[in-house]
């Protein structure tokens, strides 16, 4: 659960520092499109920071650029009170 204001930090570390990479997309309750970063992976990890939250309910989404391509894909909640 978020404060409205505060910022979301989604962190991303994948098992290898392989060069596939990844995409972060966060949607709101309705299922609609807020943002989506592919952010650079360094040695492994990678960080996206979403701003400016309206109050609500938000999924992200962390997954490869398409549904084959590595790393498998995760998903969790969020709430912005």
């Amino acid at each position: 659960m978020l404060s409205v204001g505060e910022p979301l930090v989604v962190d991303v570390t994948v098992d290898d520092a392989s060069r596939n990479a990844v995409r972060v997309v966060l949607t709101d309750e309705a299922g609609r499109l807020h943002a989506a970063r592919v952010p650079p992976l360094r040695q492994g990890h990678a960080t996206v920071k979403f701003s400016d939250l309206a109050p609500g309910g938000y999924t992200i989404d962390v997954g490869g650029l398409n549904a084959s391509s590595p790393p498998a894909p995760v998903s969790t909640d969020v709430i912005v009170w």
